[in-house]
């Protein structure tokens, strides 16, 4: 076989695999916003109609859901795929480049549907005549803060889902025990995103640590930089347990 030909079947299997794992985040990711848009408005308007008020939006917990729902899709989506994309031929190159190819198409739509629902939430607010407060994120006022913090909520979902895609590997090498065990600094990669985003749990409980303020550049850095490199590092991990996945797996 020539290396154009290897070439050829490599990236046909990467698209393959491309197209698998990223159309279950398209389409099952794009489901939960959907419904979770329909809570975002019906809350506050049942909310309003009783003559009450809502100090914060109900798009504060996507940093709750979102990531998680990223994070088991990647999961679910590299464990369906793994062993027919290994026994028709595929290499472990391709489907962790198919992999970091959905992680980053994964950026733009969680952080488009993010940024639309909160342009969303902030006309509804502002049409019951409430005061809306932007959820947390990377620092920035105005329409800048809406990007920069659908920026970050993308950072921190294709980080989750590449995780989560490292989770599938490591039980199909590992079995139960051993992979928990083998995968329990995943954590600490999960509460980076957090953290340098200012989002989800760890952005809440350990955003401190990092906090710049809203002065522009060192959010930029923290936020943007740091979302980015961890969602690097992420990507390592899924490779140091990718690169030894075997077509059967250990007993």
């Amino acid at each position: 076989m020539t290396d154009t030909a290897a070439r050829q079947i490599d990236r046909r299997a990467t698209r393959a695999a491309l197209d698998h794992l990223f159309g279950a985040q398209l389409l099952f990711g794009g489901a939960f916003w959907l419904v979770f848009a329909l809570v975002m408005v019906t809350v506050p308007v049942l909310v309003s109609r009783s003559g009450g008020q809502m100090d914060t939006g109900v798009l504060h917990a996507t940093g709750y859901a979102a990531r998680w729902f990223a994070f088991a899709l990647g999961t679910a989506g590299v464990a369906a795929v793994l062993t027919i994309h290994l026994a028709a031929g595929g290499t472990r190159r391709a489907l962790h480049r198919a992999a970091v190819l959905s992680a980053l198409l994964v950026v733009v739509l969680y952080g488009a549907l993010f940024a639309v629902a909160q342009l969303g939430e902030r006309a509804l607010w502002g049409g019951l005549g409430w005061t809306w407060v932007r959820p947390g994120g990377i620092p920035g006022d105005g329409g800048t803060g809406i990007v920069l913090g659908a920026v970050g909520e993308g950072l921190a979902c294709a980080t989750y889902a590449l995780v989560g895609s490292a989770v599938a590997v490591a039980y199909h090498r590992l079995r139960a025990l051993r992979g928990t065990l083998a995968l329990l600094p995943s954590l600490v990669v999960l509460a980076l995103a957090d953290m340098v985003t200012g989002t989800g749990t760890g952005g809440e409980t350990l955003g401190n640590l990092v906090a710049t303020g809203a002065d522009t550049a060192p959010a930029l850095v923290t936020g943007l930089a740091g979302g980015t490199a961890v969602a690097v590092l992420a990507a390592a991990w899924l490779h140091l347990f990718l690169r030894r996945a075997q077509l059967r797996p250990r007993t």
